[in-house]
């Protein structure tokens, strides 16, 4: 992000919130109580949440030493700092909103630090439109993630618009699934895939892709009507594999890293299909044997047709 050329963007990690944006989540979440913003900044969140306290370093306040109990926290923090920052804001508040692509809260060690410090995922709200000229561009979603202590099984996901701009984006092309072999597909661990067919008990007309050997490239060039498709795609082809698989059954469960999941593309194809995310299950522990190490949780995402704002289901699965 040091090179994005936004008139927002400082340097040093420090991107200032926008204040219609800082408004529009105040608005939204609606906090109240003893309120911080650990990261005052230009001061957009301070001035949204009248009362509140706030800490900011360059100001000789700084947040890892405030030692006071809160309702609320909600900010936008350093993106580099974010699991040092999240951690701390854990400790001090019942309620964190943090800022940031969506993708960022699901690393394994955000998911692990999450449950020990007995919260849980209350709300997921994607910032839309994004890009937005008053804030810099990524390639993932931006949102602003509630966590509240206490533990559930259910989030929620909504949007919270930011304002009105012209829609720009071009239509998006379904891609062609030109049938070539598939180098990266992978075969999964019995046990892993009879986990994952117990929790979600798919009934009717049923399509899998989960034990290689050429099991994705006849799944794609199926052209039948599904009830259930499940799948475990070579991670080169997600994208194509959700735009065909959305356009052929009810409910898709796809085997991934949970970051997958949140590209500004894969959202916007999931929306335009007239889907939402239904379950988001984390698998531990991560299948090291089937996919090279990665930073990211592994989870099976089911979607399926419905309309935002919805109540996502948490769930967990522990294998051997």
């Amino acid at each position: 992000m040091r090179h994005q050329p936004n008139r927002n963007y400082v340097s040093e990690d420090r991107v200032m919130t926008p204040p219609g944006l800082a408004r529009a989540i105040i608005e939204h979440f609606k906090p109240s109580g003893r309120m911080l913003e650990p990261c005052r900044g230009a001061g957009a969140f301070l001035k949204a949440m009248k009362g509140a306290d706030w800490c900011e370093i360059e100001r000789g306040r700084n947040f890892f030493d405030y030692k006071k109990n809160v309702d609320w926290i909600v900010t936008n923090p350093p993106w580099s700092l974010l699991r040092a920052f999240l951690k701390k804001a854990m400790e001090v508040s019942d309620n964190v909103v943090f800022l940031c692509t969506v993708n960022h809260f699901w690393t394994k060690a955000r998911v692990a630090d999450i449950k020990e410090a007995g919260f849980y995922t209350a709300e997921i709200a994607l910032i839309d439109p994004y890009p937005n000229p008053e804030f810099p561009a990524s390639g993932f979603q931006l949102g602003a993630i509630h966590l509240k202590r206490g533990r559930t099984t259910k989030a929620k996901l909504s949007k919270i618009i930011w304002r009105s701009l012209p829609d720009t984006r071009r239509t998006i092309e379904v891609e062609a699934y030109t049938g070539e072999k598939d180098e990266d597909e992978v075969s999964l661990n019995k046990p892993l895939i009879q986990g994952v067919m117990r929790v979600f008990a798919p009934k009717g007309r049923v399509a899998t892709a989960v034990t290689g050997k050429g099991a994705f490239r006849k799944l794609m060039l199926d052209k039948g009507k599904k009830d259930w498709i499940v799948a475990c795609p070579p991670w080169s082809k997600i994208r194509v594999f959700l735009q065909k698989s959305m356009s052929s059954a009810k409910n898709v469960v796809i085997l991934c890293t949970v970051n997958h999941l949140w590209t500004r593309a894969r959202v916007r194809d999931i929306e335009d299909a007239g889907f939402i995310v239904a379950e988001i299950m984390s698998i531990s522990p991560y299948p090291k044997t089937t996919f090279p190490p990665c930073g990211f949780q592994f989870g099976a995402i089911r979607l399926a047709r419905g309309k935002m704002p919805n109540s996502v289901k948490l769930s967990r699965l522990e294998w051997e």
